[in-house]
């Protein structure tokens, strides 16, 4: 059934076409691996994220903008992290943050027609990396989707948890890979 003729305002893009987007060896890798989830975090968007919370230590946070990849016959989601926006209008203690809605659009206003905001990080300096009560209301409210994930990140004691959709199921970190084209390698990985 057609309910009306208005398309959805977040664009899915092709399983494959992941392959356009981080070259043909890794994107057949990520595409063939039996995870059904994976976050592929470009090398740029990791060190904006790591700018911005390693210098505080009151929590602070904003959106990631990026693409979702998906074949819903597979089961499967690759979702790209290729930027983000920072929250400059917030209040934040070292337990708490409260983003202003603003953010949302100057999210928009910065993404372009094939991208989404496709989460959202915060720190909880000096804490450890978990999900509070309120942030499981806030992924839920606001971060609903599948794809969506939540990123949280301790910048003091380099700890970090995914959450993902309206439930904030934890995701395992070696299914979050940081790099490039030329190189990519799981959360906590070391050379």
């Amino acid at each position: 059934m057609k309910w009306n003729s208005v398309k959805p305002d977040i664009k899915i893009h092709s399983l494959h076409s992941v392959i356009n987007e981080i070259g043909f060896m890794y994107g057949i890798a990520f595409i063939n691996t039996n995870e059904n989830y994976l976050l592929l975090c470009f090398q740029s968007c990791w060190d904006k994220i790591i700018k911005h919370l390693k210098p505080h230590k009151v929590e602070m946070g904003g959106l990631i903008i990026g693409k979702i990849h998906e074949d819903q016959s597979l089961d499967k989601t690759i979702v790209l992290l290729e930027d983000i926006v920072v929250s400059n209008d917030h209040k934040s203690t070292s337990v708490s943050l409260e983003m202003g809605a603003g953010i949302w659009s100057e999210a928009n206003s910065n993404k372009n027609n094939d991208q989404a905001v496709v989460g959202w990080y915060h720190s909880h300096p000096n804490l450890g990396a978990f999900f509070s009560g309120t942030d499981v209301k806030n992924q839920k409210a606001n971060f609903n989707s599948a794809f969506h994930f939540g990123l949280v990140i301790d910048p003091f004691r380099d700890e970090y948890a995914i959450f993902r959709g309206a439930e904030s199921k934890p995701i395992n970190l070696s299914n979050f890979f940081i790099g490039d084209n030329h190189a990519w390698l799981a959360l906590g990985t070391t050379v």
